[in-house]
């Protein structure tokens, strides 16, 4: 089923491509390994997810236009928290890739 998606879905295929860390779950497009800043301004690895609904056995569409960030809350070099990304958080659990 992974590889039809991808096959079918351009945006997927380039993420694939480019050689991120995709995966689904649960009707979720999950793209581990991402890399971040802490406060600490140490390396972390995170995930982005986002919400997926099938169109047919071969083809998603994202549900809306929000993406959920795993992780703490990522900074920038200057130590700052990214601006519009986070500030409040959900319970989420996302397994460390192999």
């Amino acid at each position: 089923m992974f590889h039809q998606l991808v096959s079918r879905n351009n945006d997927i295929r380039r993420l694939v491509e480019k050689g991120y860390a995709v995966a689904f779950d649960s009707n979720h497009l999950v793209i581990r390994d991402i890399p971040y800043l802490d406060s600490d301004r140490k390396l972390q690895i995170g995930a982005i997810v986002a919400k997926l609904e099938f169109i047919d056995q071969e083809h998603v569409t994202q549900t809306d236009h929000q993406v959920f960030f795993a992780g703490s809350i990522p900074h920038g070099l200057d130590g700052k928290p990214i601006p519009n990304l986070g500030g409040w958080s959900l319970p989420a659990y996302v397994e460390r890739s192999q």
